[in-house]
């Protein structure tokens, strides 16, 4: 009970308007790329007790080898109290939820093969 509790606070701490605040990668072999933010955000609609929900995600960040740009949008699921699954196009993406609290969001994942983002995010 404790667990379904956990799950229910973190849905609604997810919904909402989202600032990213900071984007890096980290690449296979263990190195992290850092970028510069040029603009972020994401949004992400309340589970209300469904199994899925809309979200989108907006990103430019560069660096002095790599540019970003992410404008994507599916629908998304908890797989576990600390795994989103995105749902793009039928492709299925998994990201670690390291962090959720009212205001602060931290996740983990990629969608480029041996990438994996880190965005760390503000509540709007």
């Amino acid at each position: 009970m404790f667990s379904c509790n956990k799950v229910k606070q973190g849905n609604r701490f997810l919904a909402g308007d989202w600032e990213i605040k900071n984007y890096s990668e980290i690449i296979f072999d263990g190195t992290t790329n850092k970028f510069n933010l040029v603009s972020g955000s994401a949004h992400f609609d309340n589970l209300n007790g469904k199994a899925e929900a809309n979200f989108s995600l907006a990103l430019c960040a560069v660096n002095n080898v790599d540019t970003v740009n992410r404008n994507i949008s599916g629908v998304y699921a908890r797989r576990a109290i600390d795994t989103l699954e995105l749902k793009i196009n039928n492709t299925v993406y998994l990201f670690d939820i390291n962090r959720i609290f009212k205001k602060d969001l931290n996740l983990q994942g990629g969608f480029d093969l041996n990438r994996k983002g880190v965005y760390i995010m503000k509540k709007k």
